[in-house]
């Protein structure tokens, strides 16, 4: 047995974290709003089919009545309905 290895199998360990892409360039997953962020730079960032409108209806309930008041910490569902 190498001084390095211990005995696993070499499979990393699965994590919840996610890029916000997917397949073929699709979005998916959850982003974590940062402090100056607003609903049309994050669906242009991850390309959200829809534009903010549409990650805006994905996250109504979280969001609110207002789509231009989202808080830092605040993590969108990055796959529109």
């Amino acid at each position: 047995m190498n001084q390095g290895d211990q005995g696993g199998t070499g499979t990393p360990a699965k994590t919840d974290t996610t890029d916000g892409t997917g397949e073929a360039g699709q979005p998916s997953g959850t982003y974590t709003v940062r402090s100056g962020d607003n609903l049309w730079s994050i669906a242009e960032e991850k390309k959200v089919p829809g534009g903010w409108p549409a990650l805006y209806e994905a996250n109504q309930e979280l969001v609110g009545a207002d789509p231009d008041l989202i808080l830092p910490g605040q993590s969108l569902d990055l796959q529109a309905k």
